[in-house]
């Protein structure tokens, strides 16, 4: 018989935590693919629209390494990020009073999938200190139940995420809404003060440094505010 290792406790504790954080982590990337995939039907669909002024006016996905989808459609990109670590909520949150994390608190460890809306010319003109506006973000369980932190959708919250299954119908249309969302938030003109002075680098490299976006990184506030 092996002697005890004074060890042991810590050992198992250590790769139970690392075996959990692993598994949230592979479903936060089964998650990603979704959102990739929903992405690629919807750039099918739209390619078989009659309409002519698809053939002008292109919407596509870029595929930006393990972690990263980019929907493109006109002048604008759907960003989904996805974070490489596995979070967790601070003890007092009350996302712990939710009878399903407290039959078991492993499920309120969660990958995280955030979505923002930039402008393609960011992309396109490597405009590096342009701001991308964030939209939501999808937490994602060992158990593919998720929530979604959003002021600007109706998606469901921590209370619901029993019952809520991150699955490919509730990814067509998170996507569609997503799509439909940014392309009604509209490029506002920014106030005088935030471009009255430029440097003469600005000019050299042709605005590039100019930091733009719909909301130059400060309209969500004042939505919220207002």
């Amino acid at each position: 018989m092996s002697a005890l290792n004074p060890n042991d406790d810590l050992f198992t504790e250590f790769l139970n935590k690392a075996t959990l954080k692993q598994q949230v982590y592979k479903q936060g990337l089964n998650g990603l693919q979704l959102i990739r995939e929903a992405g690629n039907s919807l750039v099918k669909d739209y390619k078989k629209l009659p309409d002519p002024r698809t053939r002008e006016i292109p919407v596509y996905v870029d595929n930006i390494g393990e972690y990263e989808v980019r929907i493109r459609f006109a002048g604008d990109v759907a960003l989904f990020l996805m974070h490489s670590n596995v979070f967790t909520f601070p003890d007092k949150h009350s996302i712990y009073q939710v009878p399903y994390i407290k039959e078991d608190r492993s499920r309120s460890y969660f990958s995280v999938i955030s979505i923002y809306n930039f402008l393609n010319d960011s992309f396109k003109y490597n405009r590096l200190n342009d701001f991308g506006n964030m939209i939501a973000r999808i937490f994602i369980n060992k158990d593919m139940h998720y929530f979604v932190e959003s002021h600007h959708f109706g998606f469901h919250s921590f209370p619901l995420i029993s019952t809520s299954v991150f699955e490919k119908d509730f990814v067509d249309s998170l996507i569609k809404d997503v799509v439909r969302y940014i392309v009604d938030f509209d490029l506002h003109v920014p106030g005088m003060p935030y471009v009255e002075h430029i440097t003469i680098s600005n000019v050299v490299e042709r605005n590039k440094q100019l930091p733009t976006s719909k909301r130059l990184g400060f309209r969500f506030k004042n939505e919220l505010e207002g």
